[in-house]
């Protein structure tokens, strides 16, 4: 096999090296700041979602205690308790359709205490909708 020699002056040579050194600390220059780019990214981002998902788990907290206030709003009123004694559902949906629209709620389910449904209203978008609840028995 024949060698290829480039026959090159001294100052070339040196000129050569230089630039052979210069583009390798360049490159990895490069590599460096590339990965501290993308490590400092994945922090940021880390820390916004967990920032977001905190954020999202306060207002689950405060949409669950929302509920229970107007739960205990809703359960703790004289006419309602009557109608549910009786199981009059003609009363119980006097009561509980103007509660349903004034705080706003998707859906109102009343229970007795074998787990049959007594009243359940829903909003239309609901109807097709399948839940898996359970009845709440005290």
């Amino acid at each position: 096999m024949p060698k290829f020699q480039i026959q090159l002056s001294l100052s070339q040579k040196i000129v050569l090296l230089f630039l052979t050194v210069c583009l390798g600390i360049f490159i990895l220059g490069l590599f460096t700041l590339g990965y501290w780019f993308t490590e400092n990214l994945a922090q940021n981002l880390y820390g916004d979602v967990e920032r977001f998902a905190d954020r999202v788990s306060q207002d689950f907290q405060y949409d669950q205690q929302t509920l229970e206030t107007q739960a205990s709003l809703i359960a703790s009123q004289d006419t309602l308790l009557s109608a549910l004694e009786n199981s009059d559902r003609r009363t119980l949906l006097k009561t509980l359709l103007p509660l349903k629209s004034e705080l706003g709620l998707d859906w109102v389910e009343v229970v007795n205490t074998q787990g049959k449904s007594l009243v359940n209203l829903r909003n239309s978008e609901l109807d097709q909708t399948r839940f898996l609840d359970e009845a709440v028995v005290n």
